[in-house]
């Protein structure tokens, strides 16, 4: 699962957070 900030974030929060600490 690939989210780029700023591109579904907002809907993505949730998983965006957990994708960023992966990061």
């Amino acid at each position: 699962m690939r989210i780029l900030p700023g591109d579904c974030v907002k809907n993505e929060v949730s998983t965006y957070d957990q994708s960023a600490s992966n990061f």
